[in-house]
């Protein structure tokens, strides 16, 4: 398992960003739906395994800081969208931390750049553990949450789409 997540942390810096800030227009255009697609979505991680639409149709636009859209690098691909929640979890459209328990090389990206990206040890499922009885609100309350960006990136340098 720690195999797997090194090399999602590994290929989060092969991926571009942009943050979005007027990520509501999102919900009234139909962009998500140029990359359905036959096949099986669940083993590829570069394919959009939710459309963006439907990852956020349950929740509340107040608790939504910050919409990011990741692309692998030098491609055209229409790429993931990493949505960081007001209470330290966040969604992808990529769904790898609900299927299987990884968090996604995108967020480790977005993580890099975002200082509302919070990385806490109970994002990876209690079955990973080497203690699975262990308490999560046990762990939240002894191991704090980090950021891994340490400072304030300026919109100089960070691409930003509206």
């Amino acid at each position: 398992m720690l195999g797997k997540q090194r090399l999602q942390m590994n290929q989060s810096v092969c991926y571009d960003l942009n943050r979005i800030i007027n990520w509501q227009q999102l919900l009234e255009t139909d962009i998500d739906n140029e990359e359905i697609c036959i096949g099986l979505r669940e083993q590829e991680q570069d394919i959009r395994q939710v459309l963006f639409k439907s990852l956020i149709k349950d929740v509340s636009q107040e608790i939504v800081l910050e919409v990011w859209h990741i692309r692998a690098t030098g491609t055209s691909g229409i790429g993931h969208y990493v949505v960081l929640l007001n209470d330290g979890t966040h969604l992808c459209t990529c769904l790898l931390l609900m299927n299987k328990g990884l968090i996604c090389r995108h967020f480790f990206r977005v993580a890099t750049y975002s200082q509302s990206a919070i990385y806490h040890i109970t994002l990876i499922s209690a079955h990973w553990y080497l203690k699975p009885n262990i308490n999560q609100e046990t762990l939240l309350q002894q191991i704090p949450a980090i950021t891994l960006c340490s400072t304030n990136n300026s919109d100089e340098n960070l691409p930003i789409t509206n």
